[in-house]
């Protein structure tokens, strides 16, 4: 009887939330044929950023990375820096590759060697995920140049800022993923010598061809989703003109960039922009989980792990961050 009344208020649920979907994509569409212009300007502004930043940013390091891991070039990689990492992140010998790309690389190019990787069968999904928590982040570049430099003015202190960062990701992937780390641990794996074969001239442009096919369709899909956050962006800035809390903090959710930009433009106080930048840093965006996912189709990889460890790891430096204020 329960589980005949569980099952039949799940259908329900269901089926209204089929209809709430339907609703509010409706009420969008009803929107942006009334308001045009915003969904223009929303719209070039967002390919503007994709043409203009994305493609010159992201493009040569998915490029080299993909190209690394076709080529069985990575092997080498695994192979060297297993002996000196293993001590310290005790991975299985092809998670070295990935991991040490997500954290040059930044997102959403770690999480699409991962996907890579798991789909070739190298790593296991517990440990493609575990590597998502801590290496899909947003870019070093980013944060040591443009948030600790430019919206801090801590330029002495970004790498120690930025490594903080890391170790407290690094422990919530651990605690989340606990199980998988506890038996890395007990498991040892014996160094071989690397035997990968490199292909030949014309395999390799081969290779090169298919690549780039393939990464250009994971940049025209990022594409589509920037134009849309673009468009929602826009009107979420004609309904608030003015930069207060509440417009930075749903900006910053939305699209971190942005967020960032307004909040390197506001006279808050150095503990309250620490505390927006520690929310922005930790949960990253819905654009850039959009991103995430959208490399990720296909791959077996889950987003909920992801999701709980961006949270713990946002927790985690607030109360830090709490701590440090009092």
């Amino acid at each position: 009887m329960v589980f005949a009344l569980l099952s039949s208020f799940k259908k329900y649920c269901v089926h209204r939330i089929g209809y709430l979907y339907s609703f509010v994509l409706l009420a969008l569409t009803i929107v942006f044929l009334c308001f045009p212009k915003p969904v223009l300007n929303g719209a070039k502004g967002g390919l503007c950023l994709w043409y203009q930043v994305l493609i010159p940013t992201l493009f040569p390091y998915m490029l080299l990375s993909v190209l690394l891991l076709r080529l069985s070039l990575s092997s080498y990689i695994n192979h060297f820096f297993y002996r000196f990492l293993h001590f310290f992140f005790p991975f299985s010998k092809n998670a070295y590759f990935p991991m040490l790309i997500g954290l040059i690389s930044g997102m959403p190019v770690g999480a699409m060697i991962l996907s890579l990787v798991v789909k070739d069968r190298q790593i296991s999904k517990e440990e493609g995920e575990f590597l998502l928590g801590f290496c899909n982040n947003l870019s070093p570049a980013f944060l040591l140049n443009y948030v600790c430099i430019e919206v801090l003015g801590m330029a002495k202190y970004r790498f120690l800022l930025y490594g903080l960062y890391l170790l407290s990701g690094y422990i919530a992937s651990c605690l989340v993923y606990f199980r998988f780390v506890s038996s890395q641990i007990r498991q040892k794996c014996p160094l071989e010598h690397c035997h990968a074969k490199v292909p030949s001239i014309i395999t390799s442009f081969e290779i090169m061809d298919t690549s780039i096919m393939y990464i250009f369709e994971i940049l025209i899909k990022t594409c589509g989703l920037l134009m849309l956050f673009s468009i929602v962006s826009n009107f979420f800035s004609l309904l608030f003109p003015s930069a207060n809390h509440l417009k930075i903090l749903i900006t910053g959710f939305l699209e971190v960039t942005t967020g960032m930009y307004l909040l390197k433009s506001t006279a808050f106080d150095l503990p309250l922009k620490f505390l927006f930048i520690i929310f922005f840093c930790t949960l990253t965006g819905l654009a850039q989980i959009a991103q995430t996912l959208s490399v990720m189709t296909g791959s077996t990889l889950s987003i909920r792990g992801y999701l709980k460890t961006k949270a713990l790891q946002c927790a985690m430096l607030c109360t830090l961050w709490a701590f440090i204020a009092m």
